[in-house]
C-alpha cells in the first residue's frame, strides 16, 4: 500500500510539472501576430469574437475521436496579436 501511495504522489507531481511546461509553451505565443499561429497550428477548430477580443480554439482528439485537450488563444482584434492562452483537459 505504501508503494502505491508513493507512486501516486510522484505521478501527480510529474503531471503537475508537465502541465506547467505546457502553459509555458502557450505563453511563448504572447505578443505574436495570429498569422504565425495559423502557419504553425493550422486553422482553429472554433473561433469566437467578443468586443475587441478574438478566441481561437484548437482541439486535440484521441484515437476514437473524443476531445482530450483544448487550447484557446486570446487575440486582440485591433492589433491581431496574441495576448494570452489557456489549456483545458489533458494539458501535459
Amino acid at each position: 500500500m505504501r508503494m502505491s501511495l508513493v507512486t501516486w504522489v510522484f505521478s501527480l507531481a510529474l503531471l503537475s510539472g508537465c502541465s506547467n511546461n505546457h502553459q509555458m509553451m502557450l505563453d511563448t505565443w504572447k505578443g505574436v501576430p495570429e498569422k504565425y499561429l495559423f502557419s504553425s497550428w493550422g486553422v482553429p477548430n472554433r473561433t469566437g469574437l467578443s468586443n475587441e477580443m478574438k478566441f481561437l480554439t484548437y482541439d486535440t482528439k484521441n484515437i476514437i475521436g473524443l476531445i482530450v485537450k483544448t487550447n484557446t488563444f486570446r487575440v486582440s482584434a485591433p492589433s491581431g496579436k496574441i495576448i494570452g492562452a489557456s489549456c483545458s483537459g489533458l494539458c501535459f
